[in-house]
């Protein structure tokens, strides 16, 4: 009996097999790349949905009476398709039915591979992130009838999220593979800084070279060791002076210097020479970017380079002018070149000066007064139609998103972009913009909320923007989180509510806490996401993305447990239990890499749970002030020539204390040892206040008036102990640099016979909170 019933299984499967629908692929006799790439694609992902393929050799000609796919220009396609290739652009496709038949072509290089993607996506399969394919089970009868010629609504494609640089830091092999294919799929064409050798499409218009930097490059054309020798090739300051920061920060070059012209172009040229030396010819860059050092709105500020800006209206004039030079001599040799310089650089006054044929410019979102959580602004609308002009419809938006870095993303806070980004995309198409360059940097320890779908969105968006951005929501949302699928799209929802109900504007670069983020959100969205958790069951997969979706929700309610600890008493949940979730989750999440250098994550993600576990008090004396932050011995930072560290002390507030309690040449006698500062290394300021010491007990201190950074430190005991400040610094709204001007205020004690007479404690600096205010 058992026999039979498996005889007559597999008779059932041998028919079942037998009525699957099957397609034959064909390719050109001479296929390119990116054609036979195609060929592999299709092949592979029809297979996964349970559609039988036969892939024919190169030139082989199939039966057009069967089901049969042909890609590139092939017999087929030249005797019934009445465009021709010339017709077509370089990432142009064509679809079409044509009886049994469905021809995929398009321009070359790409234009039959985007078609194939464009074909697999109309199926229902999707390439959703690096490690997620959506492949629904297809049932087709007859192939698609689709008759569709499409070219990208944006020549140049670009996401810049920092995955390649951290796989190729912590060696994420595997990720690292994943991230190009998702890049390609999802057709972005252009680098991301310094991996252009890793792309695996570079479009025409975002080809760069990779011997420069991608953006903020006059020292890559002229060295700073040049200063040394001819000082007047480097940016005079409002003080009259020429100081060349290594870095390339806040100086840049004197643009009104001849001598400075027909360097940069002399080392632009050789620059050029050598790509074309050391690359084919459908490789050779196409733009060379030539744009000022970060963290600048003055290019120089000598009389004749004040006299242009003068003359032009604006310091984007001498810029152009400038350009325009270089542009006129490149351009003699290298006729084909363009280069792109960069458009509003210290507002949107559009200069006199037009820009030469053979240049284009970038223009960067204002960042600083500006938010990526809502829709373009009518003002930056038209700010952006006017560059458009200018540039002759070439321009490209540099457009910033909530970035992670720690720096940026600190504390974390749930929160999602994804409305503004379809929104933006579609209107800058309407506005003639030529190319996208998104920055939307991911953090790797703590990540943004929905980042992955967001990258997802971009890349389908940027391609063709009239798609059904909510169908692209839902696929990513159904086929990425498993069964907690629909608690998923409900916290998203709420996310999306929230930050369109967001009264004050949150900036790009840095958001203050989310009027949403009432107790009852907190633990609504607590609740919600433990069903998400337990929904998952055993799917490692699906906790690891649920977790990373939990962190930032989990980290807010803990940051802000003094608004939100009644609420959540009421419904007997402790801190202790969500601090250990938590910690849970968020060890959880970071392993969504394969990271091999897996222990500098968890290092990060420890220092950021120890902010929340310290619970580094806010004296009462403080509570007045409507902006304050507190430090202490978390922001204690590693320094080599230190024996600073953490020890327990009853006396500190905060339970533990910064102690230093040695240095290598000079004795605690010295008067130096009772300074306390606050060091600014990005604009080279010191603030000093020496202590009067009466006895061992702790003291309040204050220094007034203190400008801050994004790189700042507190000091003690001649630098052996540092306080890393730099989370209280914020982007200068509308340039107004008093936003980061506090007054600080720190705890400290003195111990031991060097400070105080007839101690008999060890000498020692203690350093329990410091606390930064500003009304």
């Amino acid at each position: 009996m058992i026999k039979k019933v498996i005889v007559l299984l597999m008779m059932l499967s041998a028919v079942l097999q037998a009525a699957a629908f099957s397609v034959t692929v064909a390719l050109p006799e001479k296929p390119g790349k990116y054609e036979t790439l195609a060929a592999k694609e299709l092949t592979e992902f029809l297979r996964k949905a349970s559609v039988k393929v036969t892939q024919l050799a190169p030139g082989k000609v199939p039966d057009v009476k069967k089901n049969v796919i042909w890609l590139g220009w092939n017999s087929f396609s030249l005797a019934n398709i009445s465009e021709k290739p010339a017709d077509f652009g370089k990432e142009e496709y064509l679809i079409r039915k044509i009886g049994n038949n469905l021809v995929v072509t398009g321009g070359k290089p790409v234009g039959t591979l985007y078609g194939v993607y464009a074909l697999l996506n109309r199926l229902g399969i999707y390439f959703i992130a690096w490690d997620e394919v959506a492949v629904p089970k297809l049932e087709l009868t007859t192939l698609p009838d689709i008759n569709e010629r499409k070219a990208p609504a944006f020549a140049g494609r670009q996401l810049f999220n920092r995955y390649p640089n951290r796989f190729r830091d912590y060696k994420g092999i595997k990720a690292d593979k994943g991230f190009w294919q998702f890049y390609l799929r999802n057709f972005f064409n252009g680098i991301t800084p310094d991996f252009n050798h890793k792309v695996l499409y570079t479009g025409d218009n975002v080809r760069r070279s990779s011997r420069v930097k991608y953006i903020h490059n006059f020292y890559d054309y002229i060295k700073i060791d040049l200063f040394k020798t001819h000082p007047e090739y480097f940016s005079m300051d409002k003080r009259g002076k020429r100081n060349p920061n290594p870095f390339g920060r806040s100086t840049q070059l004197c643009l009104s210097n001849p001598e400075v012209v027909k360097l940069l172009s002399a080392n632009l040229l050789a620059v050029i020479r050598a790509d074309r030396k050391g690359l084919p010819q459908e490789d050779w860059p196409v733009y060379y970017n030539i744009t000022p050092n970060d963290a600048s709105r003055n290019i120089c500020c000598c009389a004749d380079c004040k006299a242009v800006v003068v003359a032009e209206g604006c310091e984007t004039g001498i810029l152009f002018r400038f350009t325009n030079q270089v542009a006129e001599i490149v351009c003699k040799e290298f006729p084909d070149v363009k280069l792109q310089t960069q458009a509003g650089l210290d507002n949107d006054i559009v200069p006199k000066t037009k820009l030469h044929k053979n240049v284009t410019a970038l223009y960067c979102d204002n960042f600083i007064d500006s938010s990526c959580f809502v829709p373009l602004t009518e003002e930056r609308a038209k700010a952006i139609a006017r560059w458009s002009q200018v540039c002759g419809g070439d321009l490209m938006v540099w457009d910033y998103w909530n970035m992670g870095l720690g720096t940026y993303f600190n504390p974390p806070r749930p929160e999602v972009v994804c409305d503004a980004v379809i929104s933006d995309v579609r209107r800058f198409k309407k506005l003639n913009v030529n190319s996208l360059f998104v920055e939307a940097e991911r953090d790797f320890i703590i990540s943004q909320n929905f980042i992955d779908m967001e990258y997802f969105l971009l890349g389908q968006l940027a391609f063709d923007p009239s798609q059904d951005a909510e169908k692209l929501i839902s696929v990513f949302i159904n086929n990425y989180y498993g069964a907690a699928a629909p608690y998923m799209r409900n916290y998203l929802d709420v996310l999306r509510a929230g930050v369109k109900q967001q009264k004050k504007m949150q900036t790009a670069c840095f958001a203050v806490k989310w009027d949403f983020l009432t107790p009852e959100f907190a633990y609504a969205n607590y609740k919600l996401m433990q069903k998400a958790i337990r929904a998952v069951g055993r799917s490692k997969k699906h906790y690891i993305r649920v977790a990373v979706e939990c962190v930032p929700l989990y980290f807010s309610i803990l940051y802000y447990w003094r608004s939100n600890e009644e609420y959540f008493a009421k419904n007997n949940v402790k801190k202790e239990t969500v601090f250990k979730q938590l910690v849970k989750l968020s060890n959880a999440a970071i392993r969504n890499f394969d990271f091999r250098k897996s222990g500098i994550v968890q290092r990060g993600l420890n220092r950021r749970l120890e902010l929340l576990s310290a619970d580094l008090p806010l004296p009462e004396q403080f509570k007045k002030y409507s902006r304050h932050h507190v430090f202490g011995y978390t922001h204690l930072k590693t320094v080599a020539h230190s024996r600073s560290r953490v020890a327990a002390d009853p006396d500190a507030l905060a339970g533990k204390a910064a102690v230093s309690e040695f240095h290598k040449s000079i004795p605690f006698t010295d008067p130096r040892c009772k300074l306390f500062s606050v060091y600014d290394y990005v604009n080279k300021k010191n603030f000093q206040v020496k202590a009067d010491i009466k006895d061992e007990k702790y003291h309040w201190y204050t220094i007034k008036n203190v400008e801050i950074s994004n790189n700042t430190i507190f000091t003690a005991h001649l630098w052996m102990t540092q306080l890393n400040l730099s989370q209280a610094w914020e982007f200068p709204h509308t340039g107004d640099r008093r936003v980061n001007t506090y007054d600080v205020h720190f705890r400290a004690k003195f111990t031991g016979p060097a400070f105080v007479k007839d101690s008999k404690s060890p000498n020692a600096v203690y350093v329990d909170l410091v606390v930064l205010t500003r009304d």
